[in-house]
């Protein structure tokens, strides 16, 4: 806390330092309390803390940052949706589920108290947050385990996929989701020189110690998009950011070793090792059972796209894409995605449906301009959240639930202000 005593040197910077903490471990807690919206009274208490810095005074100069207005169009076309969606309650709902997408962007991105160490300070919060979250469900499913609950099972399949991540009350995908990007967080913790001032700051023990924790826990997680997504992204920056040509091998055998490691976990688990053959296995059935390997995925996206084609223009609306949806799959005898009311598995084409194609190209922008800002300004670390991001929406609805909108557009809003803010005008090496 030391490093970071300057943001809370006056009342309200800390104020609005301390909802910044709590809105990223409210994210590991609104599972456990369903009954309890933590983590929306963590953005009132931001919202709060934006009021009592002093709005007005220069916001359009803070908002002028293009990229930031992106999350924010979006939020007007689904808002824009809900005038001609017929079921104006589910419109409501959904257009309540997503005011992240407004408020963050404002909140961050304008706020007077601001600081360079506002980034660290949460990249830091978010790791410690991840290995208390991932601590507590080993402990948690190795009890589970151990009792007798699932019978007579090998110690890594007491620990793999909802085993685990269903401990703290998580779908596999979104805690996965985090754990990638927890990753790249201590590793820039570690070693990126503008965070000298925190803790894990030149501890490569530790640093790496964390680091294998967050990836053998993708790995067991068994989210098989995730697992993809940690190997490409960290491929790209070795790439790309990695120099000298030594340090740059160093790494690749690092890399290496990692796919080794993961392909010997993955093949040791035997739920691990069934969803990565389903997911390979060309021939399967959708209709043998819900999880019908690449199979299901492909004909919900199918089905997606031909009730998209029916209005394809403006979609049909933000409180009619699931019913519209199962009326296609019933059309179609999809019986198994009907029985579930599966949503498309996947964020492009579910946006297009719902708000046609100017939400989509609105969304494409957004996930691309985090990348080629990223990698345009040499910023890894927004290069890294933007392939984060915009990889795992090709097989999930990451902004249909809070834990997955609030993470995206509250990281995705404090990677673009720090970039434009301070990170172009601060020395910060990047190893």
């Amino acid at each position: 806390m030391k490093g970071f005593a300057s943001l809370f040197a006056d009342w309200r910077t800390g104020l609005y330092t301390t909802a910044l903490g709590l809105l990223i471990i409210t994210l590991f807690l609104a599972r456990l309390f369903p009954d309890y919206p933590v983590n929306s009274y963590a953005i009132v208490l931001l919202l709060v803390a934006w009021l009592v810095g002093g709005v007005f005074r220069g916001l359009r100069q803070r908002l002028a940052i293009p990229w930031l207005w992106l999350p924010i169009l979006l939020f007007v076309l689904y808002a824009l949706g809900v005038l001609y969606s017929d079921d104006k309650e589910t419109a409501g709902r959904m257009l309540e589920q997503k005011l992240a997408l407004l408020l963050l962007p404002v909140l961050v991105g304008s706020a007077r108290q601001f600081k360079s160490r506002h980034l660290g300070w949460s990249l830091w919060v978010f790791v410690l947050s991840s290995a208390a979250a991932m601590a507590v469900a080993f402990v948690l499913a190795i009890i589970n385990g151990t009792s007798g609950m699932y019978g007579d099972i090998t110690f890594l399949d007491m620990v793999t996929y909802e085993k685990l991540a269903g401990t703290i009350g998580f779908q596999p995908i979104y805690l996965s989701l985090y754990m990638v990007f927890a990753c790249f967080a201590i590793y820039a913790l570690g070693r990126f020189e503008r965070f000298s001032e925190q803790f894990f700051f030149g501890r490569n023990v530790l640093v790496a110690l964390l680091f294998f924790f967050f990836f053998v826990s993708v790995v067991l997680l068994s989210s098989r998009m995730e697992i993809m997504v940690l190997f490409v992204s960290l491929a790209v920056l070795i790439v790309i950011g990695v120099r000298p040509l030594k340090r740059q091998l160093r790494y690749t055998g690092v890399y290496v070793a990692m796919l080794l490691l993961a392909l010997l976990m993955i093949l040791g688990s035997t739920e691990n090792k069934q969803r990565f053959t389903e997911m390979i296995d060309i021939e399967s059935d959708y209709t043998q059972d819900r999880y019908g390997g690449r199979s299901i995925r492909f004909h919900k996206w199918l089905n997606t796209l031909e009730r998209w084609s029916e209005n394809p223009i403006l979609g049909v609306g933000t409180g009619d894409m699931q019913r519209e949806l199962n009326a296609t799959y019933a059309r179609n005898d999809f019986q198994l995605a009907l029985d579930y009311s599966f949503n498309p598995h996947n964020q492009y084409l579910e946006t297009l449906l719902t708000i046609g194609i100017a939400g989509f190209l609105t969304l494409i922008a957004w996930m691309g301009s985090l990348c080629w800002l990223g990698w345009r300004h040499k910023n890894w670390l927004l290069l890294v959240f933007g392939l984060i991001a915009s990889l795992s929406m090709i097989t999930e609805s990451m902004l249909e639930r809070q834990w997955g909108i609030v993470f995206i557009c509250f990281f995705a809003t404090l990677l673009i202000s720090d970039n434009f803010k301070y990170f172009r005008t601060e020395s910060s090496p990047q190893q």
